[in-house]
Parts: C-alpha cells; sequence; structure tokens
C-alpha cells in the first residue's frame, strides 16, 4: 500500500517515473501525527497533485504479507521472533548453536493470531496508513484488477504506449520475482539472518514462494 504523487506539470517521462515509484515511509503513513508535521508548502504541493491510491483485498492483502515477510527473511529479526517467543519452550525451533531464535518457521495460523492481538503499524489498515479524507486520491488502483487499472490511469496521462508490444501480465510476474529475488538475497546478508539461513534456504523458499504464489508451474 502506498500513496504516489504525480505533479501536474511534470513531463511523461518523469510522470511514469513518479507513476511507479513507492513513495518513502514519511509520506507513506499520513495519519494526522504525521500529516500535521509537514509543512504547509508541502501539503498544498501534494493536495495540486494526481494522487494514486494502491489497496487490496484485505484477506489477500495478509496471505501475501505472509508470504513475502515471513516465508521470505523480510521480518524474520522482527515479527518472526516475536512469533516464536509467544510459544512454548518446548515449540520454539532455535539456531543450530540453541542460542537464538531464528523467526524464520512461524505458520500462517501463529501469523494472523499474532496480527489480532498485537499492533504493528505495517500491517493497519488502508484507511489508517493512508488517510484518504485528508489526502483525496485522485486514483484508486486495485491490486486484483492492477494491470486493467493501470492501463486506465496510463490513457488519462496520455502514455498508453508505455506498455505497447509487450505481455503485461508476463512483465508484471517478471518485475515481480526480479525484486522478490534481489529483496530476499539482500535481506539474506543481515548478521542476524545470515545466522540462521543459507543462500540454499533461502533459494528453496524463493521458489516455494513463487510457486504458492502462482507465479512459475509447480
Amino acid at each position: 500500500m502506498a500513496f504516489n504523487f504525480l505533479p501536474t506539470s511534470t513531463g511523461a517521462y518523469s510522470s511514469l517515473s513518479c507513476f511507479l515509484q513507492v513513495l518513502s515511509r514519511r509520506f507513506a503513513r499520513t495519519k494526522k501525527l504525521y500529516w500535521a508535521r509537514l509543512p504547509a508548502e508541502e501539503r498544498t504541493r501534494f493536495l495540486s497533485s494526481r494522487i494514486f491510491l494502491s489497496v487490496r483485498d484485505p484477506y489477500t492483502r495478509l496471505w501475501s504479507t505472509f508470504l513475502h515477510t515471513l516465508m521470505l527473511p523480510d521480518l524474520w529479526n522482527s515479527v518472526g521472533v516475536k512469533i516464536e517467543k509467544n510459544r512454548g519452550f518446548d515449540q520454539i525451533v532455535r539456531t543450530p548453536t540453541k542460542s537464538k531464535l531464528c523467526g524464520m518457521d512461524a505458520t500462517f495460523a501463529e501469523f494472523v493470531d499474532y496480527i489480532l492481538a498485537s499492533y504493528e503499524a505495517d500491517f493497519d489498515s488502508y484507511h489508517r496508513l493512508c488517510d484518504p479524507c485528508q489526502l483525496k486520491p485522485t486514483y484508486v488502483i486495485k491490486a486484483e484488477t492492477l494491470l486493467r487499472d493501470r492501463q486506465k490511469v496510463l490513457e488519462e496521462l496520455g502514455l498508453p504506449q508505455v506498455f505497447a508490444g509487450s505481455d503485461p501480465e508476463e512483465a508484471l510476474i517478471r518485475h515481480r520475482i526480479n525484486v522478490t529475488v534481489m529483496e530476499a538475497f539482500a535481506k539474506r546478508k543481515d548478521p542476524l539472518t545470515e545466522r540462521c539461513a543459507t543462500h540454499g534456504d533461502v533459494a528453496r523458499r524463493l521458489w516455494q514462494n513463487f510457486i504458492v504464489h502462482g507465479d512459475i508451474p509447480e
């Protein structure tokens, strides 16, 4: 989930760049506390821009978040470890040295229970993370109809040719796979993650992730 801002005065290429760019966390959360901190000039600039809000079905979002953050090493050292600490002592799976928690074997059921019982800002509802009453999005794009919505927006921006001559669904899957692989192996370099998982461990989890997600056949 993110708000993307597209200044109306930008040209075609910078418009595309802004459209595809995910904003920094500072602007992704627009609760009153964060919005109040922005200078008046920045608020005016944002409100006079085209604003894109990406959303998805909350249950699909929950499953996708689990696949990308706990099947893969993104949140092993934070949420994963917290989930493991909630287990009984005899159920805790530790590293070979038995000295540290890894957070890499949380189940989906455990993740759901954790979300219901705890507060994590990144998992909050869209309307609380990005208040549409404050920013008034120009476009609301659903993950479930991303290809159709994206093409419609590009046509309104005068950029219908951006994905011409290519299979948009295949391009989207390739992009998702490339980004997921790069992020997973980059996270694996974290010392806390490195002691728990080898490159082979991460590769096997990536393969399983892509199969479950439907990106590649079994």
